[in-house]
């Protein structure tokens, strides 16, 4: 008997007898809901297993984007804390501070766009979207007057 998975054929199911037997239309019957119930099994199984391995493929993405995200804000928070309480920091420590800030917060939104092109897993959750910034844009004139480079003089 085929065992039957929609229209392939997965198998074949075989039953020896030590009797001889002809077969008849009851066995038939039985033998080929058997192989159906084996199939609709089998393909279950598989079912299964397919979303084990997406579950873990999204929990490994999950993983990696929370990591790349959290690396240009560990360096953001930590400088910002370092320019809020280290008040004799030099101008040029400052500026460079500010342009790793600067540069970790332009590279956010890539990553977060990023996310976008994964599909929506199973389960009904959506994907990342872009959208607007979470994180304030700041220019010299907004800064507190400790953190603002002096301003060169007008020509």
């Amino acid at each position: 008997m085929p065992v039957p998975s929609g229209s392939t054929t997965l198998g074949v199911l075989i039953c020896y007898s030590a009797n001889t037997e002809i077969p008849d239309d009851t066995r038939t019957a039985v033998m080929t809901g058997i192989a159906a119930h084996a199939g609709e099994f089998l393909e279950r199984r598989r079912a299964e297993q397919y979303a084990a391995e997406l579950d873990q493929s999204r929990d490994e993405y999950i993983a990696l984007v929370g990591h790349e995200l959290r690396t240009p804000l560990t360096s953001i928070q930590s400088y910002t804390d370092m320019l809020l309480t280290e008040p004799g920091m030099t101008i040029a420590d400052r500026t460079q501070m500010l342009q790793v800030m600067n540069r970790n917060t332009d590279r956010l939104p890539a990553l977060i766009a990023g996310c976008s092109t994964w599909p929506a897993p199973a389960r009904g959750r959506s994907p990342c979207t872009p959208g607007a910034s979470i994180l304030p844009t700041w220019s010299a004139p907004q800064l507190p007057e400790p953190l603002r480079a002096p301003r060169s003089p007008s020509r």
